[in-house]
């Protein structure tokens, strides 16, 4: 048995066919999550992408200083 081509199943992901309820958990959306560094001055930052409480897209970017602990015997 053949398939015309209006047959053929599509592999395309459109937004707008999207059920109401299917909106809440779109985080296949989002950017994945960037680690950058540590840097000559021990700063690492670490960028993600978020969805806040009105399902806006929010960049949160958290930077942070590494340091080494050496341990004295």
């Amino acid at each position: 048995m053949e398939l015309d081509a209006s047959q053929a199943p599509t592999s395309k992901f459109w937004l707008r066919d999207l059920e109401e309820d299917d909106a809440g958990d779109m985080d296949f959306f989002l950017l994945p999550r960037m680690v950058i560094g540590p840097d000559e001055n021990s700063l690492k930052k670490v960028i993600e992408y978020r969805y806040n409480d009105d399902g806006n897209r929010v960049k949160i970017t958290t930077t942070t200083r590494t340091r080494k602990a050496t341990h004295k015997t």
